[in-house]
């Protein structure tokens, strides 16, 4: 393991910190920090952060640590019986080269929004072809002979099958069937080269979140806002000093009072390409360390903790984050003297959790992953 990978454990996090010097400081002791995209790993070993990242399937054999099973529920109905996510899901069934080279089929909204999606895959379009339905059913069936068939298979087969990406097992969920599929081969940077533009995967990306919200969840809006987060070092009388800032994407917040429910970071890059996924990570561990000292929560959940959630577009594919911490870690990242600096206190970490990623190609991808956001979303407008 690189000495300046991402950290993953906070015994690891001691033994670095250790290491470098800095198991007795607080990043509100520094006299110098960049922004979040530009943090050294000294600043970010100092967010008091660990990231474990894990196949998107894990959060449907327990989403329940997360966003409650009532609003998964809630969610999963909504979009069943919305006539416009169901035409949507319909446009998967088309090869995205066959969409670019014909007039695109016409399901309102969502035909933009699936265009920008195929935008982000960077497919070369040469001219038009025949517009028809892959057959996947073929597919499937050629599949099955070499793969075994999920709804037979006993969970303990399943989980100790290797898993891929684009594996998602939806556990106690079953009625998102998501098969199984061969693995790609090892990618490079040749093959995924960035994208044109980041804007094209913000637009892919917000595009989605945005008719969710405004369907289903009025009170919420998608802001396109590059809002700053700021880490700030509270005084003992209530002043606030900037330490560093942050700035995001956009994000689903309350049209009334502004409160970010979600952050949203975009990259043009594939994550899993060379150094990006520490690249990325640094800069994700920095900007919501900067949310949690800017906006500390009111409550903490029942357990003590509060979660956060970072949407990560990443080109063609997306990364949900779930960050939970309790009041000891708002304690040290606002430079407080209490239990700020204990190291024993797990809730005293960024416990980072990072799933996917969501492929925006994958019909049962995009359905899991709005059902997910959109089940968080109301969870979080619950709370008053």
């Amino acid at each position: 393991m690189d000495s300046k990978d991402l950290v993953a454990s906070r015994s690891e996090w001691k033994a670095k910190a250790k290491e470098l010097g800095l198991e007795n400081m607080s990043i509100c002791d520094l006299k110098s920090a960049a922004s979040a995209s530009e943090m050294d790993y000294a600043q970010y070993l100092l967010t008091r952060s660990h990231t474990s990242k894990k196949n998107a399937k894990t959060l449907f054999d327990n989403p329940t640590r997360f966003i409650g099973k009532d609003y998964m529920e809630m969610a999963r109905e909504k979009l069943d019986e919305w006539p416009a996510f169901q035409q949507y899901l319909t446009l998967f069934d088309y090869e995205p080269s066959q969409l670019l080279g014909n007039p695109f089929p016409d399901v309102g909204v969502f035909s933009l929004i699936r265009k920008w999606q195929i935008d982000t895959l960077a497919v070369d379009a040469t001219g038009p072809a025949e517009l028809r339905r892959s057959n996947r059913a073929s597919e499937a069936s050629a599949a099955s002979a070499d793969t075994p068939n999920p709804s037979k298979a006993s969970k303990e087969d399943i989980r100790e099958r290797p898993s891929t990406p684009d594996d998602l097992l939806t556990g106690d969920f079953q009625d998102l069937q998501l098969s199984p599929y061969s693995p790609e081969q090892k990618r490079t940077s040749e093959d995924l080269k960035p994208i044109e533009s980041e804007q094209i995967v913000v637009l892919a990306t917000v595009s989605l979140l945005d008719i969710l919200v405004m369907s289903h969840q009025p009170e919420v809006e998608m802001s396109v806002a590059q809002a700053a987060f700021y880490l700030q070092k509270w005084g003992p009388k209530g002043t606030r000093e900037n330490v560093f800032e942050a700035r995001i994407d956009g994000c689903l917040r309350t049209r009334a009072g502004k409160k970010i429910h979600v952050s949203l970071e975009a990259k043009k890059d594939a994550r899993d390409i060379g150094r990006n996924e520490v690249h990325f990570g640094i800069q994700e561990a920095g900007e919501i360390a900067c949310w949690v000292s800017n906006y500390p929560p009111e409550n903490l959940g029942p357990d003590g903790e509060e979660s956060r959630l970072l949407i990560s577009p990443n080109r063609h594919e997306i990364y949900l984050t779930f960050a939970k911490f309790g009041r000891a870690y708002v304690d040290y990242i606002q430079g407080r003297r209490l239990m700020s600096r204990t190291l024993e206190d797990p809730k005293s970490f960024l416990n980072m959790m990072v799933f996917g990623p969501f492929a925006v190609a994958r019909k049962e991808h995009m359905q899991a992953y709005c059902r997910l956001v959109l089940a968080f979303v109301f969870q979080c407008s619950s709370k008053k």
